[in-house]
């Protein structure tokens, strides 16, 4: 074997598999419905779960590698795991992990009954080669590059994950290290955790090129050829082949905080464009993961047709709005690169600015500025909120219609020398919700109207809108509302 094995299958009391009774095994099939699902649609990939009545019940735990963000695969991974029923079973694969077991697997991770009386292990059977010297320098840089690894995933919050590399500066390969735990322990608990596996690396098998170590709440992997799919976040040595490197188009001041995977052609691709727009970047994705906190629930801004918007902050305070496309979208990397490098030139002082674009696989984000004064659906659905818009400044095509549109504008924009730009705003406003979509104009026809002053406007028809009728009569008690839902497609740009 010239390579570490990159899935461990073991089943309860040995390599070799002994049915389960019948009653473990319909509770087996049970979580076997739900627990895929449960797993792929957590924030973490991860999930447990307790199925059954003494003595027949199956304790369960799932867990995703955590650089596989895409829903489905994570899914599919736990779901393909359920072939068969066995009274334990333990599988530790490079995607995913699942263990189930009529044992209570699910206790404190430090007591035998979580995590068993052995640790898996897989080695690789080829030591470390060259002279004294050098092995003895390859060693030490690996086994920092475990501690540095194990220490970043303990303290990696939420996911409890981390990935690393380590260049020697010699002829000796690079070497790719990754540790994780479960992410319901604790920093100091998957430390320890942790720690204890790289307590049985003695001096013997410390020589091996690779290896991987498994208990239930945690594992670490390290070989000399890539096995994950994230930038790293630990790098040892002079020099690593795989370390982010800077964009060409950052400005100064971001420099240090927007980086790209070197030679990676998707990122190179997308920045192939007229230049025009300096402030465009490429974001790295492990950034975007951070900044995001992981695509944390606690920092979900909303959700879309074609995805959902996180907040975010950069390391040196940028906040920003960041669009996950949905991997069901359909959109290929040419559409999105076409779709960005069209959308980084509609830049206008009156529509959200697009900072950036971040793809990697299945991944494809949108990073925009950050505005924190939330959307007018925030406005008008909330029961406290609603009062601050009387329906003077809800039904708009009413008073345009009665050239009252200043009724329309807030105090302190009345002015009248803006008048005739507040009057062009409206104007582009009530064609961009016109009920023909053939009558809205597209973002690049709302770009050059903002910009042309001089153009000559569509004169809109009337739009589709909610038709609201209140009950003020005496004894009413409700509010009727009647609604016209017109389906909205939003890809590039959204309004301030």
């Amino acid at each position: 074997m010239n390579v570490v094995a990159g899935i461990l299958f073991l089943v309860l009391g040995g390599l070799t598999p002994f049915p389960a009774a019948a009653d473990v095994c319909d509770n087996v099939k049970q979580i076997a419905t739900f627990l895929p699902q449960n797993t792929s649609s957590s924030p973490l990939h991860f999930a447990t779960t307790t199925f059954g009545q003494a003595p027949d019940v199956v304790y369960a735990l799932a867990l995703c590698r955590g650089d596989i963000l895409n829903d489905t695969v994570c899914g599919n991974c736990v779901a393909d795991r359920f072939d068969q029923c066995y009274a334990g079973y333990y599988y530790y694969g490079d995607t995913c992990m699942l263990v189930y077991s009529v044992n209570d697997i699910l206790a404190p991770y430090n007591t035998t009954a979580a995590n068993g009386n052995d640790a898996f292990t897989r080695w690789n059977e080829k030591n470390i080669p060259g002279d004294a010297g050098e092995v003895q320098l390859i060693v030490g840089l690996k086994q920092e590059l475990l501690v540095e690894t194990v220490k970043k995933a303990a303290a990696a919050e939420p996911r409890r994950f981390a990935t690393g590399v380590m260049d020697s500066g010699t002829t000796f390969p690079p070497v790719y290290s990754l540790a994780q735990c479960t992410p319901d322990l604790s920093g100091s608990d998957c430390l320890a955790c942790l720690q204890r596996l790289l307590g049985m690396v003695n001096s013997t098998m410390e020589l091996r090129m690779g290896a991987q170590i498994h208990v239930i709440r945690c594992y670490f992997r390290y070989e000399t050829y890539v096995f994950y799919d994230s930038p790293p976040m630990v790098q040892i040595g002079p020099s690593s082949a795989q370390a982010p490197a800077p964009t060409t188009n950052t400005t100064p001041a971001k420099r240090k905080e927007m980086r790209l995977k070197a030679g990676s052609k998707p990122t190179q691709d997308l920045l192939h464009g007229d230049g025009k727009n300096s402030d465009f970047s490429v974001f790295d994705f492990e950034q975007v993961l951070q900044a995001t906190n992981y695509f944390s629930e606690e920092n979900k801004l909303g959700q879309g047709g074609f995805g959902a918007v996180y907040k975010g902050q950069f390391p040196n305070g940028l906040q920003v709005a960041v669009k996950r496309l949905s991997s069901h979208s359909g959109q290929g990397f040419t559409e999105f690169k076409n779709e960005v490098q069209l959308i980084a030139k509609l830049q206008h002082r009156n529509l959200v600015r697009l900072l950036g674009c971040c793809s990697q696989e299945e991944e494809k984000i949108l990073v925009y500025e950050y505005l924190p004064k939330k959307s007018l659906d925030f406005f008008i659905f909330d029961e406290s909120r609603r009062a601050l818009l009387d329906w003077s400044k809800l039904l708009a095509w009413q008073l345009w219609e009665e050239e009252r549109w200043i009724e329309l504008v807030d105090a302190s924009l009345v002015p009248k020398s803006h008048s005739a730009e507040m009057i062009r705003c409206i104007n582009i406003a009530l064609l961009c919700v016109q009920e023909n979509a053939a009558d809205r104009p597209t973002m690049a026809d709302v770009v050059a109207m903002l910009s042309e002053t001089t153009a000559i406007l569509a004169e809109p028809k009337q739009p589709a809108y909610f038709n609201v009728r209140v009950g003020n009569e005496e004894g009413s008690t409700t509010a009727t509302e009647s609604y016209s839902i017109n389906d909205l497609t939003i890809s590039v740009a959204t309004p301030r």
